[in-house]
């Protein structure tokens, strides 16, 4: 269940933020264009927050995918600052 949780916070990372041919998609469409919906596509915590309620189909373990998704984000941009340096 751990691991399943962690690779579901791990993939709305890479939706949100970092595989390129979705970000690409998700430009060329202009999804932050959709109103109410379309910041969904690009924050860490709502895709892990929807990704986890698909996926589980309950609340809790979606909250705890949302929250692990915003740490991951985090330390991805923590250690993106300390390279820059």
């Amino acid at each position: 269940m751990i691991t399943k949780i962690l690779a579901v916070a791990i993939i709305a990372v890479m939706f949100a933020d970092w595989f390129k041919p979705v970000q690409w998609i998700k430009d060329h469409f202009k999804m932050y264009n959709i109103k109410y919906i379309g910041s969904m596509f690009y924050c860490s915590k709502c895709c892990g927050l929807w990704f986890g309620l698909a996926y589980f189909q309950a609340v809790f373990p979606a909250v705890i995918v949302s929250l692990l998704a915003y740490l991951i984000k985090f330390l991805i941009d923590q250690i993106e600052c300390w390279y820059e340096q």
